[in-house]
C-alpha cells in the first residue's frame, strides 16, 4: 500500500533550520515562472525544489520526480530513483524534498511535476512557464 500525499509543493528552495532540523522553510512558492533572460526559451532554471509531505507510511520506498510538458506528454526531466526513509507508523507524517538544478524548460506552457513512489505516480503539481 502506498502512502498518502498530504502536500506536494514546488518552490525555489527548501531549508532546514539548523537549530531545529524538523522545522523546514519553503522559500518562494511557485505556480508560475517568467524567465527574465533573452531569449526566454529554452530556459535553464538554476534551482527548483519539490517538497513532499506523506502520511500513512509503512516503511521505506523508492521515489523520484518527473517533469512532463503537459501539451506533448514529453518528459523534460527525470530525477534518479532515490531511497526514501519512511516511518512504519501510518499515523506519522514525514516530509522530504528533491532539489533539481539546471532543469531545461524548452518553451512557454504548462508543466506537470509528478511524484513517483515505488513506480506509481502518487501526485502531480502544475507549473506554468510564461
Amino acid at each position: 500500500m502506498n502512502p498518502l500525499v498530504r502536500y506536494m509543493i514546488v518552490c525555489e528552495d527548501v531549508r532546514r533550520q539548523p537549530s531545529n532540523p524538523s522545522r523546514i522553510d519553503l522559500i518562494g512558492l511557485l505556480s508560475a515562472m517568467t524567465p527574465n533572460v533573452e531569449p526566454a526559451y529554452p530556459y535553464v532554471c538554476p534551482n527548483v525544489c519539490v517538497f513532499v509531505l506523506l502520511t500513512e507510511c509503512r516503511g521505506d520506498g523508492n521515489g523520484r520526480i518527473e517533469i512532463v510538458e503537459s501539451d506533448t506528454g514529453r518528459t523534460v526531466r527525470l530525477t534518479k530513483l532515490r531511497r526514501i526513509k519512511l516511518p512504519t507508523n501510518p499515523l506519522a507524517i514525514e516530509g522530504f524534498f528533491f532539489r533539481l538544478e539546471g532543469t531545461v524548460f524548452p518553451r512557454a506552457g504548462l508543466y506537470d511535476f509528478v511524484f513517483w513512489y515505488n513506480e506509481a505516480p502518487l501526485e502531480r503539481q502544475p507549473l506554468e512557464m510564461r
